[in-house]
């Protein structure tokens, strides 16, 4: 089946002062919980609210304000989220699990990714939403929102067409940060951590070329700054040998900067060698320490309730027949080999126990065979 997701950007115009749409929030409102005595009085500060403008010190004459909240208003970001959880519990999609439903709709702030299986369920999904979201006073933003088909041989490349929208089909985006893309491998995303963290480094130019400042101190700003731009969402990635191989090119790039060339009795001057760096950081490198994450991320997920979806997902057993070709690895499978070569045995009763799991993790960060 074909996999659709679509980012969606919503223009937010906040609850309009028609009393349909002030009747909509105020259920919203309350369905969620909020105390009534609260939703009366964000009623009272939006109600008869007012603005001028100023021009050159100067300010215009007062206009009543009919759509969306005071300008600055900390309520805007607070009522937005809000009003979409309402939306997601109108439609009851919010819990499901995209191995045992069709449509799983993942949210965050003002981002939205809506999964499909079929391009009519995803358009079914979409229509819906954009109903509800219409009755609340919010629009969805066509030139932000994007389609996605997630597949390794995609058939085509058309446009998503949903009523009046014509959603732009792509091969890859960014969402909260990180590369998606059709063929879903992190090739993409792990040359774009790489870029990110040459750029951060040169952001840092005139520190890492100070001469006051030691090798030490540069390389304290390098872990704390630097590799965190480097390793974002690595919690989830899937790492090959040229993964690896990419990634610890970058970091050695970096390092040679930081301590600079080495003098040879004649005078000359060359770059230090792989095992020199190592001698010198004396820390983990950018691969062991993604290691030793990803498996802190492990027990975390492991310790968490089964309600939850990242431990839904970690649980999920697919059914059906893999396609024809080599398969790919297994993010759990990537993390248990990794166990296996530190001589970890029986993870999932060890990560019950935090001080334990965390005494793992130490080890596999420092562990010079990953």
């Amino acid at each position: 089946m074909t996999k659709g997701l679509t980012r969606y950007c919503w223009l937010v115009r906040g609850p309009h002062v028609e009393k349909q749409l002030v009747d909509y929030l105020t259920n919203d409102l309350l369905i969620l919980g909020i105390p009534k005595k609260l939703v009366q009085l964000i009623g009272v500060t939006m109600a008869g609210s007012k603005a001028t403008v100023r021009v050159d010190n100067q300010y215009a004459s007062m206009f009543p304000t009919t759509n969306g909240v005071r300008q600055g208003d900390a309520l805007s970001p607070v009522l937005f989220d809000l009003v979409l959880e309402a939306i997601l519990q109108k439609m009851n999609i919010t819990g499901r699990h995209i191995g045992t439903k069709s449509t799983q709709i993942l949210t965050y702030a003002d981002d939205v990714a809506i999964m499909s299986r079929s391009k009519n369920a995803l358009k079914d999904t979409l229509f819906n939403t954009e109903k509800e979201a219409k009755r609340r006073g919010h629009l969805v933003n066509e030139n932000k929102t994007k389609y996605m088909q997630v597949a390794r041989a995609v058939l085509n490349d058309e446009h998503l067409c949903c009523g009046k929208y014509k959603f732009e089909h792509v091969k890859e985006f960014a969402y909260l940060g990180s590369q998606m893309n059709q063929t879903n491998s992190i090739s993409s995303e792990i040359q774009a951590r790489n870029l990110s963290g040459n750029r951060c480094y040169y952001a840092y130019g005139k520190l890492m070329k100070s001469r006051p400042l030691n090798r030490s101190s540069k390389f304290k700003i390098y872990k704390s700054l630097i590799r965190p731009v480097m390793t974002y969402g690595c919690e989830a990635w899937t790492l090959t040998r040229r993964y690896e191989q990419q990634l610890r090119i970058s970091e050695r790039r970096i390092l040679r900067r930081i301590f600079g060339p080495v003098q040879n009795e004649d005078g000359s001057w060359r770059i230090r060698m792989n095992y020199e760096l190592n001698e010198l950081i004396e820390n983990p490198d950018v691969v062991r320490f993604i290691k030793s994450t990803r498996i802190a991320w492990l027990g975390h997920m492991m310790q968490m309730d089964d309600k939850r979806t990242p431990k839904k997902i970690l649980e999920w057993k697919p059914t059906g027949t893999r396609i024809g070709g080599r398969p790919r690895k297994r993010w759990i499978v990537d993390i248990e080999e990794d166990m296996q070569i530190i001589g970890i045995k029986g993870w999932r009763k060890q990560c019950k126990e935090r001080a334990e799991w965390k005494r793992i993790t130490e080890k596999a960060k420092n562990y010079r065979g990953l």
